[in-house]
């Protein structure tokens, strides 16, 4: 009897949570299409900055990422200095743009691996877009909820991949971090690389990887801009071979970061999707937070955080 009545107060008060839960987030949905009105509105708005922002994977917080859409759209943004894409090779060897290897097929239950896939295969099969996350019903605030919005917007959406020319085309006239998954052969993608650009301006670009000893292959063997990006403690022994370097945001240390600027390095911090991430960076590089490279999926709300900080330094010191 007693066990019957405990559960009888478990599914009642499992079901007032969820209900609650449920009304606190259509209530907080208001607020956080005010929050994404403020910022986009502020982002836009912006004619000027002093800061540095990249767009992940073009604007990938509101089209499907590495797609001439997404591309398009953050070469708009006057507030956007760099755009970052993923660029990988197909099995004849030409290079398209995306992230990941393995993708959704549309209207099919198998994935296809980019690398399996000629290059007019790869370019011709529309995929669907499948990296959603469930909504957390218990976050209540306005940004987190703006996010399970655009999320939720982008899943399930149909798109073609792009070339790596039509990507490039696509940035206009912003600086690009090239990302680069040079699959189990260096060499062959290091060739051909070179062979789809021989003709383009590569000025603009900063070749990137997570795989820093193939990037270094390719560094010492072109004259090619190259921007180590270090995700672990294991990775700073490349430090001294790289003047540019991409740190991932939690392996960041003031000391280190000084040291390096001072030695006129230039860093990036990747990725940085919230105010409360940017503000774990922001205080970690502390005077020199003005002086990297901010890739991130949300490029208005980042560069509106931005300045609203320096708004805040500005009236600290005005009031003493």
């Amino acid at each position: 009897m007693l066990n019957k009545k405990r559960r009888r107060i478990l599914i009642f008060a499992t079901t007032i949570s969820i209900l609650s839960s449920s009304i606190g987030y259509s209530l907080y949905r208001e607020m956080a299409n005010d929050y994404e009105s403020y910022i986009v509105s502020f982002a836009e708005e912006l004619k000027t900055d002093d800061f540095l922002v990249s767009a992940h994977r073009g604007f990938s917080s509101l089209e499907v990422e590495n797609t001439k859409k997404a591309i398009s759209l953050a070469a708009e943004k006057q507030y956007v200095d760099f755009i970052e894409i993923d660029a990988r090779m197909t099995q004849d060897n030409k290079i398209v743009l995306s992230h990941n290897n393995s993708l959704f097929i549309l209207g099919s239950e198998r994935n296809s691996r980019v690398s399996d896939l000629s290059f007019d295969d790869a370019l011709n099969t529309e995929f669907t877009y499948n990296s959603f996350t469930w909504p957390n019903l218990f976050c209540f605030n306005p940004e987190g909820i703006m996010q399970n919005e655009r999320s939720l917007k982008l899943n399930s959406q149909s798109y073609h991949l792009a070339s790596l020319l039509d990507g490039l085309k696509c940035c206009g006239d912003k600086k690009v971090l090239l990302d680069l998954k040079f699959n189990d052969d260096t060499v062959l993608f290091c060739q051909e690389l070179k062979k789809e650009l021989k003709n383009v301006d590569t000025s603009n670009i900063i070749f990137q990887s997570l795989d820093i000893p193939s990037l270094k292959y390719l560094q010492d063997t072109s004259d090619f801009t190259c921007q180590a990006l270090l995700k672990s403690s294991r990775d700073l022994i490349y430090l001294d071979d790289f003047e540019r370097l991409g740190f991932k945001y939690d392996l960041l240390d003031y000391e280190l970061i000084k040291e390096l600027i001072e030695k006129g390095k230039k860093i990036s911090v990747w990725t940085i999707d919230s105010t409360a991430t940017l503000n774990v960076v922001a205080n970690t590089l502390g005077e020199y937070y003005k002086d990297v490279i901010y890739i991130t999926d949300y490029p208005d709300l980042i560069i509106t955080k931005l300045c609203e900080k320096e708004q805040e330094k500005v009236l600290t010191k005005c009031l003493g």
